[in-house]
């Protein structure tokens, strides 16, 4: 994982008092780096095309949460992305 806001083990933002253990770093709504799975990616998209900010914008009228973060995790747990360097084995390529 390669979260700009990390350095040197330290969490730039002071989250999670400034240590955050891998697993917590991964979870993070801040989080800013490769895309970790699909929820990172449609963040980007959102972001990109002013969806985002509409969408939080809303939220802050309406008094409620935009449930981004939520999503983006969600998302992010149902399809991750593997990286070659992660000790995960794919699965062999099928028979067709």
């Amino acid at each position: 994982m390669s979260c700009s806001h990390l350095h040197n083990g330290r969490c730039k933002l002071g989250l999670f008092g400034g240590r955050p253990s891998a697993g917590t770093c991964a979870r993070c709504d801040q989080y800013a780096g490769e895309a970790r799975g699909l929820g990172d990616v449609v963040q980007a998209v959102a972001t990109a095309t002013g969806i985002k900010a509409g969408v939080e914008a809303l939220a802050k009228a309406t008094g409620r949460e935009c449930g981004c973060a939520r999503r983006r995790d969600k998302l992010n747990q149902l399809v991750p992305f593997r990286r070659e360097d992660d000790g995960v084995q794919s699965d062999p390529p099928r028979a067709e």
